[in-house]
């Protein structure tokens, strides 16, 4: 039995602290295919805070394909070039493993966006620094190098300058992979197979051994 409740303790602590940060917790998009202003310059998700470009810090969350080729509700910093800011609810530190980002698909609007430069600010102070290049229009899915660990901050800026816009989803944080956060009923099915396990096991213990 302490084994099931060891392993039981694992899968619970390996689900606190992969985390994936999809926005499903935002406004959304409002009618279906718009996006929605949040009214505030600075919002919180998944335990982190998100701020804009300090000269236009205004962030909406646009629901699937309104201004991109995003597939789910997605984070945008519009009126100008696109900046991110990401710290961690109470300023623990925190490692970056992946993003998802696309380009704004209404270029009359705005600037094309030619990728995001992801700046990772380490407890020491040090900068670490990655750039990605979108694929069109395409939403694409981008994997953080090893150094982007024992984070304080994290900047997603536009690569395009003047005001070139970009969307953000599905950042995964502490560990996380695209397939290593479990669904809830993933951890159900976890749960039961180790209840089965040590339901079987004890059950083999009362057998008594043949004679």
């Amino acid at each position: 039995m302490n084994k099931f409740f060891a392993l039981l303790l694992a899968v619970f602590s390996f689900a606190t602290q992969a985390t994936l940060i999809d926005f499903q917790d935002l406004p959304q998009g409002s009618p279906a295919g718009s996006c929605a202003s949040l009214g505030s310059d600075r919002i919180a998700s998944g335990g982190f805070m998100f701020g804009g470009n300090p000269a236009a810090p205004a962030l909406s969350s646009c629901a699937p394909g309104a201004v991109g080729a995003n597939t789910s509700d997605a984070l945008l910093n519009a009126n100008d070039l696109s900046i991110f800011t990401m710290t961690q609810w109470g300023g623990t530190a925190f490692s970056l493993n992946f993003f998802d980002a696309g380009n704004r698909t209404q270029p009359q609007w705005y600037s094309s966006s030619g990728g995001v430069q992801v700046v990772g600010y380490l407890a020491d102070g040090d900068p670490v620094t990655q750039s990605f290049y979108f694929n069109g229009d395409a939403f694409g899915q981008f994997l953080l190098n090893s150094q982007f660990t024992n984070l304080i901050m994290v900047t997603f800026t536009s690569i395009g300058g003047g005001n070139s816009e970009f969307l953000l989803d599905n950042i995964g944080v502490n560990g996380a992979t695209p397939t290593s956060v479990p669904e809830p009923g993933t951890l159900l099915l976890v749960m039961i197979g180790l209840a089965g396990l040590v339901f079987t096991n004890r059950s083999r213990a009362r057998i008594p051994p043949a004679k």
